[in-house]
Formats: C-alpha cells, structure tokens, sequence
C-alpha cells in the first residue's frame, strides 16, 4: 500500500462517523435501561448541533478524500470550520457535561467546596460581637 492512500482511508473512516452522527441525531433518543441511576439530570443534547458536528466531520473527510486535486478542498474545510463552531456552540452545555460532570457523578468535591466558611459567631461582619455572645 502506498502512503498516498492513507488520507484516502481516514477520509472514508470520517465521512462513516460523520454520517453516524447525522443518523444519531434524526433518530430519536430511546433508552435500553429503564432506571436512570444519575443523581442529577443529564444535560440535554441538541439534535441540530448534532447534525452540524456531523457534516463537519463530513466536510473533512470529503476534504481528505479530494487531497489537492479537488478544487473545493479550502471551500470543503471552511465549510467544515464554520459547521464545527455551530455545532459545539449549539451543543456547549451537553460537552461541557461530559467533561466535566464525572467530578459531580461520583461524589468527589474540589478543594474550594471542601473549605469552609469562618463561622465564629465572635467576628460579626461589621465588627459587633453577635446577640449570641452578649449574654
């Protein structure tokens, strides 16, 4: 196999998980378990942001197939950037989600979370002892 045809095959490779991704998302959501064990509901998904990712990855791949020889290669990744950026704004709060929500989902705390406030009851805020300490 010559090294020419390696851009072909990742091409093709990103032209199927674009199309799955298409799929994914005109196919509705159903679930195979019927008891959601989450402590708190997962973002929601945005189908049209979805679809954009998906003809991103489309795009790129139609962009690797053509190598330099398709005139529409720089159309096809301007396409493909402009689609991208639609798509992960329209789908933000669902990434963010998955990338940082398995902290929350397995009960682990920040360091900030963990610190707590100074609750002396002697330092009121504006220098007066409380009514608690008065008597």
């Amino acid at each position: 196999m010559r090294i020419e045809v390696l851009p072909v095959l990742i091409g093709i490779v990103a032209v199927a998980i674009g199309i799955a991704l298409i799929a994914d998302a005109v196919i509705a959501d159903g679930t195979f378990i019927s008891v959601e064990r989450r402590r708190g509901d997962r973002a929601p998904r945005n189908q049209i942001g979805e679809g954009l990712l998906g003809a991103a990855i489309i795009a790129l791949g139609a962009a690797l197939i053509g190598r330099d020889s398709w005139p529409y290669t720089t159309l096809s990744v301007l396409l493909a950037v402009m689609l991208g950026a639609a798509g992960v704004a329209m789908n933000w709060r669902y990434l963010h989600a998955m990338a940082v929500a398995p902290q929350r989902r397995t009960g682990e705390t920040s360091p900030a979370a963990i610190a707590e406030p100074d609750s002396d009851p002697e330092k009121a805020p504006s220098g007066e002892k409380s009514p608690a300490s008065l008597g």
